[in-house]
């Protein structure tokens, strides 16, 4: 959402549709005198395979632009990259590319940048965090959080929390849950467990108001939990930990594995077995991660790594005759 005095009214650009994008990035070109701007689209894989729209967008468009794209295993609409002569760079984030080959094109380079997380806090304590605070005691807390669906396992979460001791651990659970994705053994531990009301469980089964309030319950607790179900990609669930000093324990199976292994910020284990994820949660809380892990993986994945792709594609764009 842009405004500027020649504006009688807010401009806002669009996300979706792409004659509607180059039409806004020329108005607001002219009106700022940005002759030489680069563009940044941030949204380019939420935009719809039109060719009429992008044949249109092609002869509209003729400043070099640069896209963002969260996640290209979807695959970006074969009218873009036709029409399209102007886009020079493409920056992803999903690093899923063994089973989703980035799609080769002439002029184009694909450049990775790291999937970062917002880590700002409330200035104060929520009444939220408090009351959790409270109620936890002195226990250990173990943080499950984020769009909880089939993925996030939690038929061995449930389960694992049982082999913890009550008096040790407290299990917090923040997020919507997606009935429809969970498996069959999801639903029949989540079911048993509401029926047994366990003292040492809080599920908050909804999302919270702003970024903020997440990282507050993250940076309350004591282990964060990654363990995701047959998860082959990146999260910025990694970030955060990083960012809030916790340890973090992940499947050692696919891409969390191997950064935990490479980086030494948690543990990998089986992600079937919550005999092996209890004495995990036990070790991680009784074993300090040095805060040299954290600097080192927040180096590679954090802000800093983001700021050196960013300038990198960007500088030499504008390099470029």
């Amino acid at each position: 959402m842009i405004t500027h005095p020649l504006f009688n009214k807010l401009l806002i650009v669009s996300s979706t549709n792409p004659l509607a994008f180059a039409r806004d990035i020329a108005l607001v070109r002219r009106a700022y005198e940005l002759d030489d701007a680069v563009v940044l689209n941030l949204y380019i894989d939420l935009y719809v395979g039109h060719a009429a729209a992008w044949q249109a967008f092609g002869k509209i468009m003729t400043q070099e632009w640069v896209g963002l794209g969260i996640d290209l295993s979807n695959s970006l609409p074969e009218p873009l990259l036709d029409a399209s002569s102007r886009l020079r760079r493409i920056l992803y984030i999903s690093e899923n590319t063994i089973h989703f080959p980035l799609p080769p094109q002439k002029n184009l380079d694909y450049i990775w940048i790291p999937d970062v997380a917002s880590v700002i806090l409330p200035p104060v304590m929520s009444d939220l965090a408090n009351q959790i605070r409270q109620r936890a005691g002195s226990r250990k807390i173990a943080f499950l959080g984020g769009a909880i669906g089939g993925t996030k396992n939690l038929s061995i979460w449930y389960e694992a929390m049982a082999l913890c001791d009550s008096d040790e651990w407290f299990f917090l659970q923040v997020g919507a849950v997606n009935l429809s994705t969970l498996t069959t053994a999801d639903h029949r531990m989540l079911e048993k467990t509401l029926a047994r009301k366990p003292e040492n469980l809080l599920i908050l089964d909804h999302y919270l108001e702003d970024e903020g309030s997440f990282n507050e319950l993250i940076a309350l607790s004591t282990v964060i939990w990654g363990l995701y179900r047959d998860f082959d990609r990146s999260s910025n669930i990694l970030a955060k930990a990083a960012s809030f000093r916790k340890p973090i324990i992940v499947s050692t199976n696919y891409l969390m594995g191997k950064r935990i292994r490479d980086y030494r910020i948690g543990q990998d284990v089986a992600e079937t077995d919550p005999a092996v994820v209890a004495e995990s949660l036990n070790y991680l809380a009784a074993n300090k991660v040095p805060d040299s892990c954290f600097d080192r993986y927040l180096n590679d994945f954090g802000f800093p790594a983001l700021s050196r792709k960013l300038d990198e594609a960007l500088t030499q764009m504008m390099g470029q005759p």
